[in-house]
């Protein structure tokens, strides 16, 4: 656990592969688009105890740092997408109810294991 953590993005991001750079999110189950991040992060802040911590990583992990303190942020990666994925995502969110007034959050109960 890090508290009040605070994220360095290392590196320069490479292009984008497809493939590759997917990125899925229970916050939006079922849904997988490709999102370009930075290769290196850096997260510090200090332990249940006061004492500094620092994680550091490349590739998946950082990938990893990066995304959970976007939630800490107030982002989802679908946030982020750019092009014709942040148009899919949307599209997806429709289909699936989330964009409609008065959902705040994900319920379980509706949806299916293959969709996950």
């Amino acid at each position: 656990m890090v508290i009040n953590p605070v994220l360095e993005r290392l590196g320069t991001p490479t292009p984008l592969d497809e493939e590759e750079d997917g990125e899925g999110c229970l916050s939006v189950p079922g849904e997988w688009f490709p999102l370009a991040r930075f290769p290196q992060a850096r997260v510090t802040g200090t332990d249940l105890e006061g004492n500094e911590i620092v994680l550091e990583g490349e590739d998946l992990f950082a990938r990893c740092l990066q995304h959970e303190t976007d939630h800490l942020d107030g982002y989802l990666y679908v946030d982020r997408l750019t092009g014709p994925w942040k148009s899919e995502a949307r599209e997806a969110s429709k289909d699936r109810g989330w964009a409609d007034a008065g959902i705040t959050k994900w319920d379980p109960s509706t949806t299916k294991a293959e969709d996950v």
